[in-house]
């Protein structure tokens, strides 16, 4: 994603990449349980949405358990499995210390885009805001290029 000069994101890659995209025929290429699985995603999505503008508070599938909007603003990059699970895309250099998560600054983990440093904005679960969903989504930003990096991480 880009961060464009009126702050609003702008989406780099091919839209093809998600298989829920409306360029697909759905029909011949994704199965019946992933399909309701999306569709799923969607409905919750648009529930906690419409409780937002209602009420004013993230109320995902309990009414009555308000949860936290960002779970950790900002800091230092934590080690996860999205460090070797949902790698960045090749443009993107990822560094690992060879002792990554052993009490070193950023756990040894560092993320560049032709040689500038993405800094970490913050982390939430995903689950807030639908049905299900990651553990973490974590949210990197890169100022000079106004590049924002999101990746999840599965606990």
């Amino acid at each position: 994603m880009e961060l464009t000069k009126d702050n609003k994101y702008q989406f780099l890659g091919d839209e093809g990449y998600f298989l829920s995209a409306s360029v697909h025929n759905h029909k011949d290429k994704v199965d019946e349980l992933l399909l309701e699985h999306i569709k799923e995603g969607k409905d919750t999505y648009r529930k906690v949405k419409s409780g937002y503008k209602s009420k004013g508070q993230l109320l995902p599938w309990q009414a009555d358990n308000p949860q936290d909007f960002i779970d950790r603003p900002g800091g230092e990059i934590h080690y996860g499995n999205w460090t070797d699970s949902t790698l960045p895309p090749p443009a993107f250099d990822m560094f690992f210390h060879e002792t990554a998560g052993e009490n070193l600054p950023g756990d040894g983990i560092s993320i560049s885009y032709k040689g500038n440093h993405f800094f970490l904005v913050a982390e939430v679960a995903g689950y807030h805001y639908c049905g299900h969903g990651a553990d973490a989504i974590l949210t990197f930003y890169e100022p000079k290029s106004r590049t924002v990096l999101f990746t999840y991480d599965w606990r």
